[in-house]
């Protein structure tokens, strides 16, 4: 061998240790699977703490609506005095306990005095006791406007929890794509630095054997254009993998505050999933289930029950308005004398009467409400159907690419063969770089096709889970 081809040999060794990814230093490979990266999220991202804050603030809204049940007390004291003379001392003191149906129990007290006072406001020395209730009789009854936020807010508390748990799917179904695209991109770089290592490893023994004229030059010039074909996919492989990194970070928190970005040793764990095809039971299960608990179906429950309250109040309204006022009235100051003292004639009763003659502002309000009702009802037919729908054609999407990954997986197993029985051939001098180069070729496309159905089963499985209502579920995030 010449000193000028030794030179060159030299050389292309030194490039080859230098270049091949099998040389770099490997440190400690911590492995992410899917659940521990679900687990970063349930733990930490803000994100999911804000949806959880969705019913907090329902239930405060029915809080701030059983405040209309609270117990009141009321006093006013007005007093008047001009030029010596006394006009009037007015002190009333009232407390009032609405009930959630019919009357509002009230319990008073006032004592009015003075020169010019009114009549009939005038009360003993003492003062006058009064208890009794205001009741309405025909309207508000049964249902009345503060009963009927009441019982609204409380369906609403429910529909915020089904609007979380939407929420939550709807954020973990990105998630979960995102790392799937991450384990992707991470497997396919892997495959282009073998692809690699060996293009460059074969363009090395090339040049090695055109040297010593086993053979032509010519063939050295294919195997450096394999070469750089091999490098060039590694690198855009490596800007993929980069960017796919970059957006899974995005999900990554150490705490509520601190973002978390994954280091270079951490790489997902390779997938080990058992066969689960969604068999007629499974999913008979997922579709009973789906229809009593998905989040867009019991929404649309939710907004029913509404609307029938909505109709029953309607409906009330268009009963008279008939109220019964009365108050039992004593002099004396205290209750315990009152008992001995009772007397139905010391009494004040009150009562009103009203109607429109016409009700078209009522019955417009209650047919409204009917038709608001009946749409919600088709709602909930159709959604109910078109829920089934997907599930059935996702389930068998997903048997349908796990069907694809065995049968990828064995064409990777004989392309593999193929690879290597050419190898043997092209090192016994019986087959050439065009073959090798092809069957090299032939294998990587396959392995990243392989790498590629696994990723869209993944996102199939997840967009099940998502479509039925329970991905959060799953992995134990509610």
């Amino acid at each position: 061998m010449s000193k000028q081809n030794s030179i060159l040999l030299f050389f292309s060794t030194i490039l080859f240790l230098v270049s091949s990814p099998l040389s770099k230093a490997q440190s400690d490979t911590v492995f992410l699977g899917v659940n521990g990266f679900m687990n970063y999220l349930k733990n930490y991202h803000p994100i999911l703490q804000k949806y959880r804050l969705v019913t907090e603030q329902a239930k405060q809204q029915l809080l701030q609506s059983k405040g209309q049940f609270d117990p009141n007390v009321k006093v006013n004291y007005d007093q008047k005095n001009f030029e010596d003379k006394n006009y009037y001392n007015d002190l009333y003191g009232q407390l009032k306990v609405p009930t959630w149906y019919g009357p509002d129990f009230k319990l008073g007290y006032e004592n009015n005095s003075g020169q010019f006072i009114n009549p009939e406001s005038l009360t003993p020395s003492e003062g006058l006791l009064s208890a009794g209730f205001s009741m309405p009789l025909a309207q508000g009854l049964i249902i009345n406007d503060r009963l009927a936020t009441l019982k609204q807010a409380k369906i609403f508390v429910r529909m915020a929890g089904a609007e979380r748990t939407k929420f939550i799917n709807k954020f973990l179904f990105s998630a979960i794509k995102q790392y799937w695209e991450w384990y992707v991109n991470y497997n396919k770089l892997q495959r282009f630095n073998e692809s690699y290592a060996f293009a460059n490893q074969r363009y090395l023994l090339s040049v090695q054997r055109a040297l010593q004229g086993d053979l032509a030059p010519i063939d050295t010039v294919e195997a450096a254009i394999q070469r750089q074909n091999m490098l060039m996919n590694r690198t855009n492989a490596e800007v993929d993998y980069f960017n796919a990194t970059m957006m899974l970070n995005n999900y990554l928190w150490k705490d509520e505050q601190t973002p978390l970005e994954l280091s270079s040793n951490v790489v997902p764990l390779n997938s080990n999933e058992t066969d689960p095809r969604f068999i007629t039971d499974t999913l008979q299960r997922s579709l009973q289930w789906a229809g009593l608990n998905n989040p867009e179906i019991q929404k649309l429950r939710f907004k029913i029950d509404q609307l029938d309250v909505e109709k029953r109040f309607a409906q009330n309204k268009l009963l008279p308005k008939i109220n019964l006022d009365y108050n039992w009235l004593s002099s004396y100051n205290n209750f315990s004398d009152a008992k001995s003292g009772f007397n139905a004639n010391n009494s004040k009763l009150g009562g009103s009467l009203a109607m429109p003659i016409f009700l078209r502002a009522e019955r417009g309000k209650l047919n409204q409400t009917k038709i608001k009702l009946l749409e919600a009802n088709y709602e909930l037919q159709q959604g109910q159907k078109e829920l089934d729908a997907g599930l059935k054609a996702i389930a068998n999407e997903c048997n349908g690419l796990w069907r694809q990954i065995g049968l990828q997986d064995n064409v990777v197993r004989n392309s593999v063969k193929l690879r290597n029985a050419e190898q043997l051939n092209f090192d016994n001098g019986e087959s050439s770089l065009f073959l090798i180069n092809t069957r090299e070729t032939s294998l990587l496309n396959n392995q990243l096709k392989f790498y590629d159905i696994i990723g869209k089963y993944e996102k199939a499985k997840a967009s099940f889970y998502v479509t039925a209502g329970n991905l959060g579920q799953v992995y134990g995030i509610e």
